[in-house]
């Protein structure tokens, strides 16, 4: 399976010593599949294809232009995520906050097709890379402090 095909698949495989995970990105990078500047590329394409979560809330009716710009102004000035000030806010329930997360996840352009699209590799190579990832549980970086 292509990384990305199956969204419950995570990105990650955990260490076996120190539960730290390892982006299949940085994998690919390690592996010298892909470059330090291609992984920033496809990832700033991953990002850029993601869907803000207010924008899903409006687009899909779980609030208003008011309550977005109020939970706009509020999370600008808190540096939090849209989501955790539209909940303290009371704009969005838990459980909206929590699909609209989901369909966030299902409309972002999965990473492996980003780097299919980008032409640095194939399917086929994806796949067998993936398939090593997940098997040969690579080397770690030590996990930052907690």
């Amino acid at each position: 399976m292509v990384l990305g095909a199956d969204r419950s698949q995570p990105k990650t495989a955990p260490n076996q010593q120190t539960g730290c995970r390892m982006s299949f990105g940085t994998y690919l990078v390690r592996r010298g599949i892909i470059t330090a500047m291609q992984l920033v590329e496809a990832l700033e394409r991953e990002h850029r294809s993601r869907t803000p979560i207010g924008r899903l809330a409006l687009q899909r009716g779980k609030i208003d232009s008011h309550q977005l710009f109020h939970v706009l102004g509020e999370q600008i000035a808190a540096q939090r995520p849209f989501g955790e000030v539209a909940i303290q806010l009371e704009a969005l329930s838990r459980r909206d906050v929590a699909e609209l997360l989901m369909a966030q996840a299902e409309e972002t352009r999965p990473f492996a097709t980003i780097l299919r699209e980008m032409g640095v590799v194939d399917a086929a190579l994806l796949d067998d890379e993936l398939t090593r990832y997940y098997q040969n549980k690579p080397d770690f970086e030590p996990c930052c402090a907690q």
